[in-house]
């Protein structure tokens, strides 16, 4: 064999390697391109591995690679439903009643985070955020009575969107914008006899407002006695005050009457002593001098002989 026979023997591996790398240039410039659309993202995987790039791909024609695959995740506002009868949240309440919701949780992922929750459930995220998102909704339902659902189950589903919001952001790197509960199915039994105490609560609640008004009308009657009562009351003390002063005025006239009775009858008594005193004398008199006499006194006449 002669020495150019031997040169071509040992220069063809590298021949053929080039024109390998040629042929792959080749095929990766006319098949190693990719699309990423509007509203989405890409992490670039290489190969087979399951080694993950850490540039986050945006919008656009990307070269990737012929065996180089993109995983895109959604950059807009997506929403898990369980809505259909099929899909719906079976439950139970606090009582252990069962208890199936309908209800919408609409949520993000966070770009930041894509490659932490791709090696968390690599690119099923959708599989294990229902998961999740179920074992949080049924576990808040399980610390509510039947009567929450039944009224208003408004507060459950500010709860449930705390629990979301906190679990599924520290777990799986999403952000929940909205939770909403559109209905519950609860027992018929549950259900007939809830509304049986309802309208028992209305009739009671009638029959108290019914007493509460017989009450009202009660107290209405009592203060018009009461009052007129007091104008019975004031009237008679207005009397009595009237007829007192009345009294104390008669009084006064009969004392005054009696004090004028009296005032005379001394002034009388006092002319009946003159009087004696006059006919003691003029008898003296007159028996001294031996002669008759006419004494006169007022209207009064007395005649004496000696």
């Amino acid at each position: 064999m002669d020495s150019g026979a031997i040169g071509f023997i040992f220069a063809s591996p590298l021949i053929v390697a080039a024109i390998l790398a040629l042929l792959y240039g080749i095929f990766n410039l006319l098949f190693g391109w990719a699309k990423i659309d509007v509203g989405e993202v890409a992490l670039k995987r290489k190969g087979l591995s399951v080694k993950i790039e850490d540039e986050i791909y945006q919008p656009g024609i990307k070269l990737k690679g012929m065996f180089n695959k993109f995983i895109k995740f959604p950059t807009t506002q997506q929403s898990i439903e369980f809505l259909s009868n099929s899909d719906l949240i079976h439950a139970r309440t606090k009582e252990g009643l069962e208890l199936a919701l309908k209800c919408s949780m609409y949520y993000s992922l966070q770009p930041e985070n894509l490659r932490e929750m791709y090696f968390i459930n690599l690119d099923d995220y959708e599989s294990l955020l229902i998961v999740y998102t179920v074992d949080i909704i049924r576990d808040v339902a399980a610390q509510y009575s039947a009567d929450i659902f039944f009224s208003d189950f408004a507060p459950v589903a500010e709860k449930i969107l705390e629990e979301l919001t906190t679990q599924l952001n520290d777990k799986l790197f999403i952000t929940v914008n909205t939770f909403n509960i559109s209905d519950q199915d609860l027992p018929d039994r549950w259900e007939d006899s809830k509304d049986e105490y309802q309208d028992l609560t209305q009739e009671k609640a009638n029959y108290d407002q019914k007493i509460t008004l017989a009450e009202s009308q009660q107290d209405a009657s009592l203060s018009a006695a009461y009052a007129q009562e007091d104008v019975i009351a004031t009237s008679a003390d207005s009397d009595v005050v009237t007829i007192s002063a009345e009294a104390e005025a008669e009084k006064s006239t009969i004392i005054n009457i009696n004090s004028g009775y009296a005032t005379s009858l001394v002034g009388y008594e006092e002319s009946l002593e003159d009087n004696d005193s006059a006919l003691q004398y003029l008898s003296y008199e007159a028996l001294n001098s031996n002669d008759k006499a006419n004494i006169c006194f007022g209207t009064d006449s007395i005649t004496m002989f000696t």
